[in-house]
């Protein structure tokens, strides 16, 4: 494009529009940041991507010939509309650039070259002009967040789900707890109170042995009297019945012990 200062260069100004796109449709940071910022990042992928021999450029520098280029555009298009409205079935590009509006300037004229710069910082107004970035941008970071938040949602709804599957481990945990102290506190009652039963048996039984044997040390004795020195008739007939009475006792005892042993 001719009609610029000496000290802009064409792939200059390739670089700088390159840039500015990069930085206005980041699908991340594009909308959210001030002017000043988002000039700062024009400014540093413009000088890291130009030619190493040319001068580095300077933020106002870029912004003021951003301005100029997006001027230029404009009435470029302008023109193209207006060659178009009369003769747009022929229209070639050297008769666009021929027949430009009288009133949109030529790439020569000092409607071209010389331009308003305005070096607003507002945040609403980034890069200085009034150009909007692609709509595109703004739904990508609303895509974002939303994936995002359901993310964060996902997230929440797991943590919550793992928590009550843990609650649910825990109450069964304590309930086969609960029921295995129980199970061995009845176990304990129920040998409790064999042990008792067999402690009354055993009572009972020594009980009934030291009744025996007390028994027998009374049989005994009577079978140990001599009923010869017994002068009284009543007396020792007395005493030779239940002598009779003890040894048949003990004759039928010990049959039944040997019908049991053998």
């Amino acid at each position: 494009m001719s009609g610029r200062t000496a000290n802009c260069r064409d792939d200059e100004d390739v670089i700088l529009c390159q840039a500015y796109m990069e930085v206005s449709q980041d699908p991340i940071t594009g909308i959210s940041q001030t002017s000043k910022r988002f000039w700062a990042r024009v400014t540093a992928i413009f000088n890291k991507s130009k030619n190493p021999s040319y001068a580095d450029r300077g933020q106002r520098s870029l912004q003021c010939r951003y301005s100029d280029i997006e001027a230029g555009v404009k009435r470029l298009l302008h023109s193209i509309k207006h060659v178009e409205s009369q003769n747009p079935s022929w229209a070639s590009e050297e008769t666009i650039v021929n027949n430009q509006s009288p009133n949109c300037g030529t790439p020569n004229s000092t409607g071209f070259s010389q331009f308003s710069v305005d070096l607003n910082d507002d945040d609403d107004n980034v890069g200085g002009s009034s150009s909007q970035r692609p709509i595109g941008v703004k739904k990508a970071k609303l895509k974002i967040k939303v994936e995002e938040e359901r993310s964060k949602d996902l997230d929440k709804l797991k943590a919550q789900n793992e928590e009550v599957v843990e609650l649910m481990k825990k109450a069964a945990e304590d309930r086969k707890h609960h029921f295995e102290m129980r199970e061995k506190e009845l176990y304990l009652k129920e040998q409790e109170m064999l042990l008792r039963a067999q402690k009354v048996q055993m009572h009972q039984q020594q009980i009934e042995m030291h009744k025996k044997n007390k028994e027998v040390a009374r049989e005994d004795k009577i079978l140990a009297r001599d009923l010869s020195s017994i002068s009284d008739e009543t007396v020792r007939a007395h005493l030779q019945a239940e002598q009779i009475k003890i040894i048949q006792k003990r004759a039928q005892q010990n049959q039944y012990l040997c019908w049991m042993l053998f």
